[in-house]
């Protein structure tokens, strides 16, 4: 049996965690020996009890709680062992070495995760994305690294959680998900240069409506110098693109989720995740924030929504 270690954050982020929990437990139903260890940042580990509640996970034997400064004694046992897959989230893991076989599961965009891409990954570790679409992007960026489509509906719901009827649900209607604030034309100026030409600006605002018309935003860019017989990477080099990218997805998904709840003013929203400075001009009186939720208090939400709503607007 080939033996499989997954390396995750212990963040408090629970449907994260959920998610790695799940393909953590689908690896193992397809006949790996998985090890799935968290590592938190403190010197000491919280008690295991205590991280399976507040990340709403069952108590498997087959995941623990590492600290920071076991990973290294933790990746040789597994490799004195016999271990040869390795998978982590988003290239975060600093670990070239052969002959471990690595995969990094993207859980977002590739663009906002290059510089690990290209920082820690080896040429013979693989990808996956979440966008079918993204191949298009890691190409031009020159990733060689083999990569598959993987796409993700979040974490599985827990068979053992009772259903709420409709009528018993308090919250009419909850938004999962942070609310940051809008780039301000300083910023766009920051990302689009502010000595670049016309032109340049044309791509970004024309990028603005074809992303908001749900094109993902990399290929917005791309297909709207393509239009005007412009290489992007060629004309305006990688960096000044990355850095276009980056500001459109930000600019995309606050505009998306500002209209998305503007467009409910006549029914309550309950919010749960931070709220930027200037998201709103004034908080709308319909909004009830919750600020940023952690762990089961999450889950606890939406099992008593009639309601979930989110938006991902870079895939």
């Amino acid at each position: 049996m080939r033996k499989a270690l997954f390396y995750s954050g212990v963040a408090g982020l629970c449907l994260g965690a959920r998610m790695t929990f799940d393909l953590v437990r689908g690896l193992r139903h397809h006949g790996l020996d998985a090890t799935w260890l968290m590592i938190c940042d403190s010197a000491e580990r919280p008690p295991r009890q205590m991280v399976a509640a507040t990340l709403a996970i069952d108590a498997e034997p087959w995941w623990r709680v590492v600290t920071r400064d076991e990973i290294i004694e933790e990746t040789r046992n597994f490799l004195d062992e016999g271990g040869d897959i390795f998978f982590d989230w988003n290239a975060d893991f600093p670990y070239k070495s052969a002959p471990i076989q690595r995969i990094s599961v993207l859980s977002d965009a590739p663009f906002s995760k290059l510089p690990q891409i290209q920082t820690n990954l080896a040429p013979h570790a693989g990808l996956t994305t979440v966008d079918i679409n993204h191949a298009i992007f890691l190409r031009d960026f020159g990733i060689e690294n083999r990569h598959v489509f993987v796409p993700h509906g979040g974490a599985s719901h827990r068979p053992t959680t009772p259903w709420k009827k409709s009528a018993d649900r308090n919250i009419p209607i909850l938004f999962v998900g942070n609310l940051q604030s809008r780039p301000d034309r300083d910023f766009i100026n920051t990302a689009v240069g502010p000595d670049s030409e016309p032109v340049v600006r044309d791509i970004f605002m024309e990028a603005v409506d074809r992303a908001s018309d749900g094109v993902e935003p990399y290929l917005a860019l791309r297909s709207a110098a393509m239009d005007r017989s412009i290489d992007l990477l060629a004309a305006i080099g990688p960096e000044m693109v990355l850095a276009m990218t980056n500001t459109l997805a930000t600019w995309i998904e606050s505009n998306r989720r500002l209209r998305l709840l503007s467009s409910l003013h006549s029914h309550p929203v309950h919010v749960a995740g931070q709220i930027g400075a200037g998201f709103f001009n004034k908080l709308p009186d319909n909004i009830v924030s919750y600020g940023l939720l952690w762990g089961n208090q999450v889950l606890t939400a939406m099992q008593n929504a009639r309601i979930t709503l989110n938006t991902v607007g870079v895939f």
